[in-house]
């Protein structure tokens, strides 16, 4: 089924929808050419959530996507835990897509913590 460009899974969304969603944002496309050079430009984000527990209100939509399309990446070469309730990269995805949504003018509050 094809989405609106601008749809983002709900929060209660199974990992499946999740997954497919954020692999159809082509992140090395968009915003570097490899996974180190994308790790490179996420790192200030990742950094200040990881410091903070805030995502950061500079980052753009792109960088956000690009964020999700990479936890995915990373999660399939990782051994597939992403969006378990166990796993400790669910928080951070869940606020990185809680601030995508608030960007886009959804329900979420943009200061979303971990």
């Amino acid at each position: 089924m094809h989405q609106p460009a601008d749809y983002i899974p709900p929060r209660d969304a199974g990992r499946h929808e999740w997954i497919l969603w954020a692999s159809g944002y082509n992140g090395y496309a968009m915003l570097a050419q490899d996974p180190a050079h994308l790790a490179d430009v996420l790192r200030p984000a990742v950094e200040e959530y990881g410091r903070t527990g805030v995502v950061p209100p500079w980052a753009g939509e792109h960088l956000l996507r690009g964020w999700l399309f990479f936890m995915v990446r990373a999660d399939r070469h990782g051994g597939g835990r992403l969006l378990e309730a166990d796993d400790p990269a669910t928080g951070a995805w869940h606020a990185v897509a809680d601030r995508l949504r608030a960007i886009r003018g959804g329900e979420a509050d943009p200061a979303v913590r971990r």
